[in-house]
């Protein structure tokens, strides 16, 4: 039996709430990828609408993982599209591809974290305003956060460091984004910060950070809208003093991991 041309494929497998799908569409020799995230095991950051050409072989394959994925119905185990996934995430031609960048900084009795969101697809990005998200986790309310993890390279205990969830009321430029969306045009990129606390001391150092964000709502383009669920790229910085460390810092600090208990 001929295998079909034009068909998608749906999973869950690379996330780990239930929304932000990852499908691949094949249409007679060509591809589109819809990936809203890899918070799995982050091997692939950021999200991307990706499209590309497909070699013979290719849609061959491809035909035959189809008729395979029929016997799984809506949702098909990562597995078994991931050579696709992996492969078409790295060499598509991006139509959107949103990334992110994260530091942090000791600053004001607190910690300034900067989130920079680029875009490096050939349209403009529009999704919910972070300042506007609700920090908090929780996937039934279908809430929007961000949470940073960092750990200690230059030093033999590797130290780690992690923040709570996070999100529109520690935002501290959020004049800077009226609205309810922050938009990302094509090759271009936005910074926005936030001011918040560890979980636990910060010592001097050199750190690889990284991010978990969920995003509720992208607005357009209309073929990437929906929900993300994505890793940032890691990268390494170097956070320059102790924290805390100034009597106001320790005030702070203390203050806040008093008020907000390790559950």
């Amino acid at each position: 039996m001929a295998a079909e041309s034009v068909f998608s494929m749906s999973t869950r497998g690379y996330v780990q709430g239930d929304n932000a799908l990852t499908t691949l569409y094949v249409n007679n020799g060509s591809y589109k990828l819809l990936m809203r995230g890899d918070s799995a095991d982050a091997r692939m950051p950021g999200a991307a609408l990706l499209e590309g050409d497909l070699s013979s072989a290719e849609q061959s394959k491809l035909g035959e993982v189809y008729l395979e994925s029929k016997k799984y119905g809506t949702f098909v185990p990562a597995p078994l599209i991931d050579s696709f996934v992996t492969s078409f995430y790295k060499s598509g031609i991006p139509v959107v591809r949103l990334d992110a960048a994260v530091s942090m900084l000791p600053k004001d009795g607190a910690l300034q974290v900067t989130v920079v969101f680029k875009n490096s697809g050939r349209e403009e990005v529009c999704l919910k305003n972070p300042a506007t998200w609700e920090g908090t986790y929780n996937p039934i309310a279908e809430n929007s956060w961000i949470v940073v993890s960092a750990q200690r390279m230059d030093s033999p205990q590797k130290e780690s460091v992690r923040t709570d969830f996070f999100g529109g009321t520690a935002m501290t430029n959020a004049h800077r984004y009226p609205g309810e969306s922050l938009c990302v045009p094509s090759m271009q990129e936005r910074e926005t910060t936030f001011r918040l606390f560890p979980r636990q001391r910060v010592l001097k150092g050199k750190y690889l950070i990284g991010a978990s964000i969920v995003v509720s709502e992208v607005f357009s383009p209309a073929d990437f809208a929906g929900p993300l669920e994505m890793s940032t790229s890691n990268q390494m910085i170097e956070f320059p003093r102790d924290y805390p460390s100034t009597p106001a810092e320790i005030r702070a600090f203390a203050a806040y991991l008093k008020a907000h208990p390790q559950e």
